[in-house]
């Protein structure tokens, strides 16, 4: 699928958001629609294929395009399981993953708020601090963001149980925003003793002191 997309993504962006909780049925038809903010409305927006059949052999179209002409505000991408009208994907696109000004087509590359890191974009900088912790310290940093940290909400154990790195970081990023992902990383890698990367990384991002 990802490569499908790939092929056909002339002027689109790539948005890294967490997958589904659960493993999706094969051979089940799924529907997408979009919510306005308040997820009480759908919003205004063209979805095609209006459905598709999740298969093992890869078929055509084996992806939704969503069209949203200048979209003003957040809005809701909501997959559903035809069979039994469930929900099975509900997640929240903010205007800052699709802003007409970000550069890069992948938003896994928006650049950290008002600081300038030059090149360097905050979900690879972050990616790749995680990629320096060891599978213990990794498992540590999680029960981290699951307990919670100061200000800062806990984020369900069943986010990240089997997360990998990458998914990690998309997590909070969601969770937190860029600046708070960035903020709560340096923050848990101090809690953790691990004040030279905690450093590194507020260097990397023209960070602030977080003490």
């Amino acid at each position: 699928m990802i490569e499908a997309v790939q092929e056909n993504e002339a002027d689109s962006k790539a948005i890294t958001k967490p997958g589904p909780e659960s493993s999706l049925q094969t051979k089940t038809w799924f529907s997408l629609r979009t919510l306005e903010k308040m997820r009480k409305s759908d919003s205004n927006s063209e979805v095609i294929p209006e459905k598709i059949q999740l298969k093992y052999k890869p078929i055509k179209p084996n992806f939704f395009e969503v069209f949203i002409d200048a979209p003003k505000e957040d809005f809701y991408l909501q997959l559903m399981a035809q069979q039994h009208k469930e929900v099975v994907w509900n997640v929240k696109i903010r205007q800052a993953d699709y802003s007409q000004n970000v550069s890069s087509v992948d938003v896994r590359r928006e650049s950290y708020s008002s600081n300038a890191v030059g090149n360097s974009r905050v979900h690879e900088i972050l990616l790749q601090h995680l990629e320096y912790l060891t599978s213990d310290e990794l498992k540590l940093f999680k029960w981290h963001l699951t307990e919670g940290v100061e200000a800062f909400k806990k984020i369900p154990e069943g986010k990240l149980e089997k997360a990998e790195r990458c998914n990690i970081v998309t997590c909070m990023i969601d969770q937190y925003e860029l600046d708070g992902a960035a903020k709560l990383t340096v923050m848990i890698l101090k809690k953790m003793q691990k004040n030279n990367d905690a450093k590194q990384l507020q260097e990397k991002l023209d960070m602030k002191g977080t003490d």
